[in-house]
């Protein structure tokens, strides 16, 4: 799928710099919380997330669907060669592998709401894997957004974006194995009311 022109995008995409004020926040994983309902999606399946929020309801996510287009593991290195950068982006301690997931955003229909991206965690069931988007990549993979915290687009619009996870809890030399006790791995895209999470299992090497 095509994505937006620059041009475009500056008039599509609202950039909120803020973080959502809440005064608690519970952290969620699968079958965390018997109150909260679970649901599962796969890879090109539209995920309809029906007003489903991250920290607050004012996010107002109805009309947003999400759909998964790739996932693929990829080395540090091979993603400096791949978007033009020069290795040393990253001090050497720094240097870790990464999932990069590509997900399309469509708004059918709304014209306040947004999605809080940072909330967008890869996690595992056992709840030993938690990776956020890593903001110093970001730039990388997204010139337009930057380090942001959310997003919005017009109704009627879609946007292909795509998020880097540095895996910095292990590095093994060359392209990292996840290890099969890892799996299966989610991508969290909300936690209430109803927790929705893609299923990560078919992970490109």
């Amino acid at each position: 799928m095509r994505k937006i022109s620059n041009k475009f995008l500056h008039t599509t995409i609202i950039v909120f710099a803020v973080v959502l004020c809440v005064t608690s926040v519970l952290k969620t994983y699968p079958f965390a919380d018997a109150q909260v309902p679970a649901e599962y999606y796969f890879e090109g399946e539209n995920v309809n997330l029906n007003g489903d929020f991250m920290l607050s309801s004012v996010e107002n996510t109805d009309g947003y669907i999400i759909t998964l287009e790739q996932t693929e593991l990829i080395s540090y290195e091979n993603m400096m060669m791949r978007y033009g950068y020069d290795s040393e982006y990253l001090g050497q301690n720094s240097r870790f592998d990464i999932v990069l997931i590509t997900l399309n955003i469509q708004n059918i229909d709304n014209i306040d709401g947004c999605l809080l991206l940072k909330e967008f965690r890869i996690i595992n069931k056992w709840k030993n894997i938690d990776y956020g988007i890593d903001n110093t990549l970001l730039p990388i993979t997204e010139t337009s957004l930057n380090d942001t915290y959310s997003i919005a687009i017009r109704p009627g619009t879609e946007y292909t974006i795509t998020l880097p996870y540095s895996l910095n809890k292990r590095r093994i030399d060359g392209i990292n194995k996840i290890e099969i006790d890892d799996m299966p791995l989610y991508l969290r895209v909300s936690a209430y009311p109803t927790k929705k999470f893609i299923i990560l299992n078919e992970i490109q090497k």
